[in-house]
């Protein structure tokens, strides 16, 4: 569910997810592996001013480790205005199933 409260349109460039790591360390690389969605439902190109949209993605089957976490990035078309979302396994198991 995304809420666009400006006066300006949101246009998405990217929707992304990807599994990293918690913690970096110093002098040390950055793994991540990104899921391609398999089916993505809704508007994914705009979220007008001043409305409401829902985006349904599915995913493959896949477990996240103690020490990674679920990245789901929503950039930004020419702006700034990016969003980060982390999700931890914790927050996937208490997910629902969709009838």
């Amino acid at each position: 569910l995304l809420t666009n409260e400006s006066a300006i349109n949101y246009d998405i460039e990217l929707l992304r997810f990807y599994i990293a790591d918690k913690k970096k360390g110093k002098r040390t690389g950055v793994q991540e592996n990104e899921l391609k969605p398999l089916h993505t439902s809704g508007n994914t190109a705009l979220v007008a001013a001043g409305t409401t949209s829902i985006i349904v993605v599915a995913l493959a089957k896949f477990t996240i480790p103690d020490a990674k976490f679920l990245g789901v990035q929503l950039l930004e078309k020419n702006g700034g205005r990016h969003l980060n979302l982390k999700l931890s396994n914790r927050w996937l198991m208490k997910a629902r199933l969709v009838k």
